[in-house]
């Protein structure tokens, strides 16, 4: 994995005239985010199947890591006009952002709902682990994730078989230090990789998953549809509401709408401007 090889995506940032501070949170989402594109083509194609978070994706690639935060802090939210950001938030804040392609999701509390036979086939299997959330097509989705919504759920297991005896392995969790998010993600069997935006710590490094899991609180789990994963989807529809920013303006003005990758780096290149709707 080329990531591995220098510097990943670092705390901070700027874009233009904007500045970004505690950003840890957003980081640990996109490097876990962007780790599974690269190594599963069903999460890339459920991933480009949305314009903005296929442009975001690409912008990682080409390491081209402020801009990525830029948009993606562009698509939540209305960006300040005193220029700074301050991006210290909670995991579930940024769960908007990829709204678009949840086909089913149940709370760890919530009666399992009828109307779809995925609640039972396959997300009641990660329920006691908590708020479930499947990405992709109903009948087959490409991603799971679990928010751990209490300290004292059990810890992800490592694999987890459906109805359909479909495996969706664990491959990242999101883990607090303290005020601080890390992420650890599944480099390959047995082997798990720290990723952390601190600068003065290495991007990546070793982690005994064993032995470190229990210093760490558990924030997100994201399990990846193995079984499928060599099958390369195309055109995975969007369904759900889509993005909203974390708050409107007195106007009740919402985000600009996700149509197209035009639209998206039209949207970027505002920003580079300096402008604020």
């Amino acid at each position: 994995m080329l990531i591995l090889r220098g510097v990943y995506i670092k705390s901070g940032g700027h874009f233009s005239s904007y500045q970004f501070t505690n950003t840890c949170v957003l980081d640990s989402i996109l490097a876990a985010f962007h780790i599974c594109y690269i190594k599963y083509p069903n999460v890339k194609s459920l991933l480009e199947s949305n314009a903005s978070l296929g442009v975001i994706m690409n912008y990682l690639n080409s390491e081209k890591f402020d801009d990525a935060k830029a948009l993606w802090l562009r698509q939540l939210r209305r960006l300040p006009k005193n220029k700074t950001l301050d991006c210290r938030c909670h995991v579930q804040d940024h769960f908007p952002m990829f709204s678009k392609l949840v086909c089913a999701e149940v709370d760890y509390r919530q009666e399992t709902p009828d109307g779809n036979p995925i609640y039972e086939t396959t997300l009641s299997k990660f329920r006691a682990l908590g708020d479930v959330k499947a990405l992709g097509h109903a009948d087959d989705p490409a991603l799971i994730l679990v928010h751990r919504v209490a300290p004292d759920l059990p810890k992800p297991p490592p694999c987890v078989k459906d109805d359909h005896q479909r495996i969706f392995e664990l491959q990242f969790l999101l883990l607090g230090e303290g005020p601080h998010m890390l992420m650890c993600f599944n480099f390959s069997k047995n082997i798990w990789i720290l990723y952390d935006d601190d600068p003065a710590r290495r991007s990546f490094r070793h982690f005994k998953f064993e032995e470190e899991l229990d210093h760490y609180m558990i924030c997100l789990a994201g399990y990846v549809n193995t079984t499928q994963a060599e099958e390369h989807k195309h055109g995975i529809p969007e369904t759900g509401t889509g993005a909203q920013p974390f708050e409107s303006d007195s106007s009740g003005q919402q985000n600009i709408p996700e149509e197209s990758v035009d639209d998206v780096l039209m949207m970027l290149g505002d920003l580079s401007c300096g402008t604020s709707e």
